[in-house]
Order: C-alpha cells, then structure tokens, then sequence
C-alpha cells in the first residue's frame, strides 16, 4: 500500500506501510491545546471509524500499539521557516507538527530558492 495522506478535506489522518508489512497510522492534532501524553479509546474509536470510511477492507486488522506525544505546533499552525540574522548561512526550519515526517523537505526545498 502506497502512503496515503488526507487531507483536512475529510479528516487529517495518514496511513503508510513500511517494507515490514504493517500499517503506521497517525492523525492531526487536538482542537484544544494541551501537554496530555495518553491515548485514548475514544481517539482510537474515531480514528477507526476515518479509517475504515475510506479503507474497509481493513476491518479485520488488529490493533497492535497506540500511543501519544507532543506536536511542535506554532499557535496559527505554520511551519517556521527562517534564516538566522545572527549566524550566516544558518536556516531554522520547525514547527511541522505532525506533519513532521513528511513535509519539511518541501520546506528545505523552499529554503534553497532564497
């Protein structure tokens, strides 16, 4: 299964399958800010639900870890991407949130046209 990416169009969720075989899931950030750690039931429920709309062959699959963490997200939701006056040549490139793996070399791309 190729990465699959979905946009806030239908629900911000992700779905790619490493050469291992397994699904890794993920999904967008809470409504609300917050430093909370832990998954949920409730999260895993409404996930599934995205998941299964737009992939039903997959409701036999079993869950094997779920888990939580923080997001570096800046309040409006945008990547900073910056030089750095004080040190010549440096660029800060940060704040992808959960879109972290996936998009920052679109941004280093970005950098490399200043």
């Amino acid at each position: 299964m190729a990465a699959s990416c979905c946009s806030q169009w239908y629900a911000p969720i992700y779905l790619s399958q490493p050469d291992r075989g397994e699904l890794v899931c993920g999904n967008g950030i809470d409504t609300y800010p917050h430093y909370g750690m832990r998954s949920t039931l409730g999260f895993l429920e409404s996930y599934a639900a995205h998941v299964l709309e737009l992939f039903p062959v997959l409701h036999n699959v079993a869950v094997q870890r779920q888990w939580a963490g923080l997001c570096d997200m800046t309040p409006d939701y945008s990547p900073i991407i910056s030089s750095i006056d004080e040190i010549e040549g440096f660029y800060f490139n940060g704040g992808w949130g959960t879109y972290g793996s996936k998009l920052p070399c679109k941004g280093f791309s970005t950098q490399l046209k200043w």
